[in-house]
């Protein structure tokens, strides 16, 4: 599946392909069984010099999506993914006691500093397509106003 979106006077492509069926969460935990699809998520941007600037990043399916045998993401769903990385980049975006505040997380962890670094990656994608840290919410707010939340 591939979609186009145009946020902030700049333009993606969208593309979603599975990779593994039936895996757990990356940070899952050991009694968590529950299993979903593995899918890469291509985000494509040509920015203003004509550059072709193109991340990737894993997107987990729903376990109920996994049992029904679903294997291709909906155009929804790919435009749902992008808002799950841009998110997670705003989460890596704040420092390490603000994210376990804000996440619910102990600040001695070491599930938290995983996922913590984790969105850190997932900030650095963000500005390598030309996404800058102070565009994040604008970005999810119009997401949000284009109804994909």
């Amino acid at each position: 599946m591939e979609t186009k979106i145009k946020i902030l006077d700049k333009e993606f492509i969208l593309k979603g392909k599975l990779v593994d069926e039936g895996v757990k969460f990356k940070f899952a935990d050991k009694d968590d069984w529950t299993l979903h699809n593995k899918f890469l998520i291509r985000v494509i941007r040509i920015d203003e010099n004509g550059d072709k600037l193109e991340r990737r990043f894993y997107y987990y399916g729903s376990h109920a999506d996994w049992e029904a045998g679903k294997t291709e993401l909906t155009e929804k769903e790919l435009l749902w993914a992008f808002r799950c990385f841009l998110e997670d980049a705003l989460a890596g975006s704040y420092d390490f006691k603000e994210f376990c505040r804000e996440f619910g997380f102990s600040e001695d962890g070491i599930k938290a500093l995983r996922i913590y670094r984790e969105c850190k990656k997932q900030l650095k994608k963000a500005y390598d397509l030309g996404i800058f840290e102070s565009e994040l919410v604008d970005m999810l707010n119009e997401l949000s106003n284009m109804g994909v939340e």
